[in-house]
């Protein structure tokens, strides 16, 4: 059986798979009921503020090796984002930041993608209706991985460049409760692996 060691990416070149790893980055951010200024992720890492909040970030809110930069010996080529809520989100919550909410994605002071925040649907997590609180929903869009969103393209993060995600808000939200924002960058990671 033949396996693959290399592919062609446009605009990257050949890009040897033997050190590339199939794997995500997440970052945690919190809305505020009445949210309007910009909040950016991936700038904080375990241990550190969770953005927007007081509160220090955990494993599960927060996987970035170095808050707002790649680190040096790593690389990531980008080929999905996903954003989805924790704790339950409200459908009057989803409908508010769905119609307020862009995404950008920024690398190295430039945006490389950028669409309201339904463009970048979640794809993980538990999707349910109940009766007892209004919860509709755990997560943005359908909960599959098929969902994400993927770009025709990959996008390279190098060693030691800096990105982040920007949540902005046109227009104020005006939410039930504040919420958690997960993102999640999806694609090939080159680090040594252990």
């Amino acid at each position: 059986m033949a396996s693959v060691r290399a592919i062609n990416v446009p605009g990257i070149g050949e890009v040897q798979l033997g050190d590339w790893i199939d794997d995500h980055l997440w970052a945690t951010g919190q809305a505020g009921t009445n949210q309007s200024a910009d909040l950016q992720i991936f700038t904080s890492g375990r241990g550190r503020q969770l953005p927007g909040t007081t509160s220090t970030a955990n494993d599960y809110q927060v996987y970035v090796p170095e808050p707002g930069r790649m680190p040096t010996g790593w690389e990531m080529l980008v080929f999905g984002i996903s954003c989805d809520f924790a704790p339950a989100i409200t459908l009057a919550d989803i409908q508010d930041v769905m119609n307020k909410t862009l995404l950008e994605f920024w690398i190295l002071g430039k945006v490389y993608s950028q669409a309201p925040m339904q463009m970048y649907p979640g794809g993980g997590g538990i999707t349910g209706v109940t009766t007892n609180n209004a919860v509709a929903s755990y997560v943005n869009g359908v909960a599959a991985v098929g969902a994400v969103r993927q770009f025709l393209v990959p996008h390279k993060i190098a060693a030691d460049e800096s990105y982040f995600c920007k949540y902005r808000f046109p227009a104020a939200l005006s939410l039930g409760a504040t919420q958690n924002i997960r993102t999640v960058l999806r694609g090939l990671i080159k680090r040594s692996v252990q």
